[in-house]
């Protein structure tokens, strides 16, 4: 088994990995009862049963350490019951910027088992840089043509841009390069930044001298 670590993802909750994760994530109810032959792979005490909850759940909201094992094949055990619910998944990963550069390698290793898969995966941010959306939109193709080997040699992945501006359509591009996705990214972006500088202010600042003494 490999020796290396997968990134922390919340180390302000203490956690090393998802052998000691003590917090539940947000589940949505599930009715449906999980196959026998999960409940042997997930054990049977209380922080193990967790995982018949990651599996099972309809709809899950987590933090990236639940799934990140789905990319560390290295991980054996772990990545078997995160890849469980990867490849059966599409993904909405929020605020993908905020890690460092080592978390978000392991992200993009996730989104390419996804795709591999044939999952979608969206990504949702105020904030992403072309830097990131470039290596997003490799780990997804990359994905994607090895789900075409092995699945559905006739699929073509998608790549949409959405933003909430007005008068500014979504993207859709078909099969795209990777550098067209970039490109995209770029001149949309560019047209946000365009269409911001035209807007009246919403919020006004006023610079306040204070005294040293005034407190």
């Amino acid at each position: 088994e490999s020796s290396q670590k997968a990134p922390y993802f919340a180390k302000e909750d203490g956690e090393k990995d998802d052998e000691s994760i003590s917090v539940e994530p947000e589940l949505q109810a599930c009715t449906t009862q999980p196959p026998a032959w999960l409940n042997r792979i997930a054990g049977v005490n209380a922080e193990q049963s967790n995982l018949i909850k990651l599996v099972a759940a309809p709809v899950l909201v987590s933090t990236m350490d639940w799934i990140v094992a789905a990319g560390e094949l290295g991980q054996q055990a772990r990545h078997v019951k995160a890849l469980l619910r990867v490849a059966t998944s599409d993904l909405i990963l929020d605020e993908v910027d905020s890690y460092d550069v080592s978390a978000t390698v392991a992200v993009m290793r996730v989104v390419q088992i996804a795709a591999s898969f044939g999952r979608n995966v969206i990504v949702s941010s105020a904030t992403l840089s072309p830097a990131l959306v470039n290596g997003l939109a490799a780990a997804y193709a990359i994905g994607h043509r090895q789900y075409k080997a092995v699945q559905d040699n006739s699929s073509n992945w998608h790549s949409v841009i959405v933003q909430d501006n007005q008068g500014i359509e979504p993207v859709v591009l078909t099969a795209p390069e990777v550098a067209e996705v970039d490109a995209c990214y770029r001149s949309t972006m560019q047209n946000v930044a365009i269409q911001n500088a035209y807007n009246l202010p919403t919020k006004r600042f006023q610079v306040v001298a204070i005294e040293p003494n005034a407190f």
